[in-house]
């Protein structure tokens, strides 16, 4: 297995120590249904290999070369301070801990009665650190670095959470950059079709719209000093806390433990598991768009994002306007592409399908790939049940598109009780309606635009049996040729032969085995 090469880290971050590198570890995925489709997947493991590796070529990897305007950036982030709320209270930690449940809900609940007795303690401010299990095709993987997930204590994100809880739900819905339609720009809270019906009114103020979509490449470590100072400052104009002073100012220096024993240090950078993750990415990010906008001179835009993904809409008059630099002018490493129609417009990995209730959707490729992989270990019969949760999410976040229903609906009758892990629990609670709605004309349309899969393959992927090849014991490690599982897979594979987009290949083309797989090493 090829290793991945190391890359120099950071100046202003530092590793103090790393044992000695031993490979150790017991990850694994399960892929439950074998239905011939898609692509097969695999994680990155969590071991010591895969911990460096995160830690270099991603979180602390040197990011020097990026021209920092420390001038620019605090002449942007405190002019867009007038956006944001003066005066807050924070909620009780009750109210934080009622958004949990399971282990996690009881964690935090210690946290608080220790908290209570015993205050916020120098060690609930120390960083740990694991790789995240992140999804990947198997062809694509050992290209891929590993991904980090650090986090505190629930002691400091409890802490923190009771002001960040009441700034979101406060900011999320009102905050609006002066864009054009007036409409709020940050898309958490909302939901796919929410979404969709938000990005669908913004387009309605533009005559002849532009879509730049941006990507911020490795955004967590792009993250300065004056970066997280700036969002602190719209914390304190909101709360005015000394203790929330004391909490905020835990972020900018950090002391790291991953999990097999390497230490290190940072300065600056987002720390993932942090509470605010999400809310102060949102704010840098938005604070970003809005000085790529308004120093470029544009007067007529819009924005829709979620913590670093982002779309920002102009009218076409005002492309050639865009100072692409003022990115690394304000620390980051920025790619953009401008789309002219609405069917090229990603974000947040979803295209917009015009189904009876327009939904940004997930790639098909990616939805039956990976929906029916679990990192967690179950009995045969209690995969149905999980299989069943997820097939539910999928009709519900998917009503009315083509394949993605079907496929989900497939899945929903394995069982009439349905296991709701912690995975799905946020998509279980989002999409409360899990009722089918038919397919219509201008869905199959935007679905053949969006995805390259034409009305006549719909049709036939609609009818394939997802389900034949369910889990159990005697299937696993066993390999499918994919267009001999069933009659239907050689029929659609004859059409897309026929098809220019998929003449080359496609991502149902390849064979693949089904069954329990060991996650990936980087070294």
């Amino acid at each position: 297995m090829a290793s991945t090469a190391r890359k120099s880290v950071d100046p202003r971050h530092r590793i103090l120590k790393i044992p000695p590198v031993f490979h150790e570890s017991k990850t694994r995925v399960h892929d439950v249904i074998a239905h011939g489709m898609g692509y097969q997947i695999n994680v990155h493991t969590s071991c010591i290999c895969n911990e460096l590796v995160a830690l270099t070529n991603r979180h602390l990897v040197d990011r020097t070369y990026i021209p920092f305007d420390k001038r620019l950036w605090a002449r942007i982030s405190h002019s867009t301070e007038r956006f944001y709320p003066r005066e807050l209270r924070p909620v009780a930690y009750e109210d934080v801990i009622r958004g949990y449940s399971g282990a996690k809900k009881r964690s935090y609940h210690n946290a608080m009665v220790e908290l209570r007795q015993f205050g916020l303690q120098p060690k609930h401010m120390m960083v740990k650190m694991f790789v995240k299990p992140d999804r990947y095709p198997v062809g694509d993987i050992e290209g891929k670095d590993p991904r980090a997930i650090q986090y505190r204590s629930p002691h400091f994100n409890l802490a923190m959470g009771s002001y960040i809880k009441s700034f979101e739900e406060e900011i999320y819905s009102t905050i609006h950059y002066n864009v054009v339609s007036r409409t709020r720009v940050i898309a958490k809270g909302l939901n796919n079709y929410q979404r969709a019906e938000l990005f669908l009114n913004k387009v309605e103020h533009f005559r002849n719209p532009r879509f730049v979509l941006l990507d911020h490449s490795r955004f967590d470590s792009t993250i300065n000093v004056d970066h997280l100072k700036s969002t602190h400052r719209k914390y304190q104009r909101a709360f005015k806390s000394r203790q929330l002073y004391h909490l905020c100012r835990a972020q900018l220096h950090n002391t790291g433990y991953s999990k097999f024993g390497i230490k290190y240090r940072t300065k600056g950078t987002r720390m993932s598991g942090d509470c605010d993750t999400a809310c102060g990415n949102s704010v840098i990010n938005g604070d970003v768009l809005y000085g790529f906008l308004t120093e470029s001179g544009v007067e007529k835009y819009d924005i829709i994002l979620d913590g670093d993904d982002s779309v920002v809409i102009v009218e076409a008059t005002d492309i050639e306007k865009l100072d692409y630099t003022l990115f690394g002018r304000m620390g980051f490493d920025t790619k953009h592409e401008v789309v002219k129609d609405i069917d090229e417009v990603e974000f947040c990995q979803c295209k917009i399908i015009l189904a009876q209730q327009p939904v940004w959707v997930r790639n098909p490729a990616r939805v039956l790939s990976h929906s029916s992989v679990s990192r967690k270990k179950f009995a045969n019969k209690t995969y149905e049940r999980w299989l069943s949760a997820v097939g539910q999410c999928e009709v519900a976040s998917n009503r009315g598109v083509p394949v993605v229903q079907a496929y989900g609906e497939q899945l929903a009758a394995l069982s009439d009780k349905p296991l709701v892990d912690d995975e799905l629990r946020y998509r279980w609670e989002a999409y409360p309606t899990r009722s089918s709605l038919p397919v219509l004309a201008d869905a199959r349309d935007t679905f053949a635009l969006c995805f390259g899969v034409h009305h006549e393959i719909q049709l036939l992927m609609e009818q394939h049996d997802y389900t034949a090849n369910a889990f159990c014991s005697k299937i696993i490690g066993t390999e499918y040729e994919q267009f001999r599982v069933a009659s239907v897979n050689r029929r659609i594979w004859s059409l897309a032969q026929l098809t220019p987009e998929f003449s080359g290949g496609c991502w149902w083309s390849s064979s693949q085995t089904r069954g329990q797989y060991p996650g990936q090493c980087s070294i």
